[in-house]
């Protein structure tokens, strides 16, 4: 079976080397050249795109999405996306949801089997309370809007070739071993507000295997209707507040322990498996649906789980 993963990335390259271990023809897509020298060598048949560049079928070849199960992994980056928006002027065909459905479109036209788009929790916003995947989603930020709208094109307009996997905050360590943590960021900063708010976090290797699952449905025709026009989301089980969280992490780095500011603000509370018991307050994504129905289970189910001491 071929999987082709566009974005081939800091999560989209772990994929690739767990689906080469067992046995897949993999292929996928880089904006670097010395990048693609080096995953053609691995085994990955790589090709340049960049989202901005032109459209997808001036850059890609059919060959890439026919009879393929495809991946698309790319992340708009804060400073791409709104660069993008704010020069597109109204013009779609130049922002970053209109070239990803276009995308979209090609790997559709192309024969692909099956699509997954790679999305974010961020299109819900900052709503309160739990959040399944058929909750109401309310995105702030550009990206949030642009991935929300991305979801709900790709699954109307091929309800029976797409689906949807949402990520939390997604850490891990990169193939060199280095960590990334939104930890190293926060110890550098004074006066970091929302402390009482719980953390939604994601290991990579979860996300891997929750990847790999949605591709084995995939070659599976009997499990589509587990599959298509489905949305799922991953996150950890466990949501301590972002205080005790992001304090115990800089302590276990042995790094500077970041400065929240006191909020008054709780509307609950919780006992995390370290024994605390904190006021909690803002959004907590329930991935409980995507577990039982992918039949995983998480190897990290708790933030304290990612770092070990």
């Amino acid at each position: 079976m071929k999987v082709s993963i566009i974005g081939l990335g800091w999560l989209g390259q772990g994929l690739a080397d767990e689906l080469l271990a067992k046995g897949y023809e993999v292929a996928g897509t880089t904006r670097s050249t010395e990048k693609q020298k080096r995953l053609i060598q691995s085994g990955i048949d790589t090709y340049l795109f960049d989202l901005f560049e032109s459209e997808p079928e001036k850059q890609l070849p059919l060959s890439l999405f026919k009879d393929a199960i495809v991946i698309v992994n790319i992340a708009p980056g804060r400073r791409d996306l709104s660069n993008q928006l704010a020069t597109a002027k109204g013009d779609r065909a130049e922002s970053f949801q209109s070239r990803m459905l276009s995308l979209i479109e090609y790997a559709i036209a192309s024969k692909s089997l099956h699509l997954c788009f790679v999305s974010t929790t961020s299109v819900f916003g900052s709503q309160d309370g739990r959040l399944a995947e058929k909750s109401q989603l309310s995105p702030e930020t550009a990206s949030g809007r642009a991935h929300a709208f991305i979801e709900k094109q790709a699954i109307s307009n091929h309800p029976n070739k797409t689906s949807v996997l949402r990520l939390a905050g997604l850490i891990g360590h990169d193939q060199d071993g280095a960590l990334r943590h939104p930890v190293t960021s926060l110890s550098k900063r004074e006066r970091i507000e929302n402390g009482d708010q719980v953390v939604n976090l994601v290991h990579r290797d979860d996300v891997i295997t929750a990847l790999i699952r949605i591709i084995s449905r995939a070659e599976n025709k009997a499990d589509d209707h587990d599959l298509d026009n489905t949305v799922f989301q991953l996150c950890s089980t466990e949501h301590p507040t972002r205080e005790d969280y992001y304090t115990w992490a800089a302590d276990t780095l042995n790094l500077p322990r970041p400065n929240f500011v006191k909020d008054d603000e709780a509307e609950s509370a919780q006992i995390t498996s370290q024994g605390k018991k904190s006021k909690t307050l803002g959004k907590i994504i329930d991935a409980t649906f995507t577990l039982n129905c992918l039949g995983i289970d998480l190897r990290y189910p708790s933030p304290y789980d990612m770092l070990k001491k």
